[in-house]
């Protein structure tokens, strides 16, 4: 790692190739072409006052330009390593359709079993033993669930027991 306690992704980053301003030339509105430095600084100024209102002019005039940039490349935000997969985007479709069952209350609950009059042992929570498991229940109430909310990382304000029905649990978390 180069010595320090830097990773490599900071020093793949620190040492990549930057890349110079591409703009080689500039062709004007009548056709001429502006290929030096100063032809094509002056012909973006005049761009600048055609496109924008005066009292903006200097202002974006003023405007640092960045010399180099890092290479764009593609980023998935949905990996770790940021590259797509398959196997990534079946995950994505599948947290979308596990949100979709919570918001339609078809959560495989016992609550829900009993009011589909599917047979179930009982209506208690098999985890904690609460008299009633609901979709609630099992998502923001039960001790299991708590504990799986505290390890990942969700502010807390979100999570402070006081929800009342399944919607105001998503209202607030949204």
């Amino acid at each position: 790692m180069h010595g320090d306690s830097n990773s490599r992704w900071f020093h793949a980053r620190a040492n990549m190739r930057r890349v110079t301003n591409l703009i080689s030339s500039l062709r004007r509105d009548d056709g001429s072409v502006a290929k030096n430095e100063d032809d094509i600084e002056a012909e973006i100024e005049d761009l600048i006052k055609k496109w924008f209102l005066p009292c903006d002019w200097d202002l974006i005039l003023q405007l640092p330009l960045c010399t180099s940039w890092p290479e764009d490349e593609f980023i998935w935000h949905f990996t770790s390593n940021g590259h797509f997969s398959m196997k990534s985007a079946y995950h994505v479709a599948r947290i979308k359709l596990f949100g979709w069952t919570v918001a339609i209350n078809a959560l495989a609950t016992r609550v829900n079993h009993l009011s589909r009059r599917i047979p179930s042992i009982g209506m208690c929570c098999e985890i904690c033993g609460a008299i009633e498991e609901s979709a609630i229940h099992a998502l923001f109430l039960c001790p299991l669930a708590t504990e799986v909310r505290v390890g990942s990382g969700f502010e807390e304000m979100l999570w402070d027991g006081n929800v009342i029905s399944l919607m105001d649990a998503i209202l607030k978390a949204s």
